[in-house]
């Protein structure tokens, strides 16, 4: 469907849940980079645990992470830290409807999650 197309689509539909879901789902570069972001959150808690198993706690980096991992377990923090951030990025999908540069900070945050959060796990077990 065209953009012309979809715009008359729209246009011709009142405004309901359902045509606002539409507007949400459409693949668009925000969703490409909401759906990155959230793989590589999948990713960093896949290898934060095997390191934090392997090389113990302290080895973690995020301060706010490592007091979760401490008081609720290792698997209660993660899991905390990954549903905080996960209901974080949902907000921040959101909102981008008001927000013009949303999509662009979100393609940049995709970026500096890669460098600080994947990367240096992977050359973690690359070296051991």
């Amino acid at each position: 469907m065209s953009f012309y197309q979809e715009s008359i689509f729209l246009k011709a539909i009142p405004f309901t849940p359902l045509t606002r879901c539409y507007r949400l789902v459409k693949p668009s570069a925000l969703m490409i980079s909401a759906l990155t972001l959230l793989l590589f959150q999948i990713f960093d808690a896949l290898l934060t645990y095997h390191g934090v198993a392997r090389y113990g706690v302290e080895v973690e980096g995020n301060p706010v992470v490592l007091i979760m991992m401490q008081q609720f377990g290792i698997v209660g923090g993660l899991f905390l830290s990954k549903l905080l951030a996960s209901l974080l990025l949902l907000f921040v999908v959101v909102s981008s409807q008001r927000i013009t540069w949303v999509p662009y900070a979100l393609t940049g945050v995709c970026g500096v999650y890669l460098v600080a959060a994947v990367i240096p796990w992977i050359s973690l077990f690359n070296i051991a």
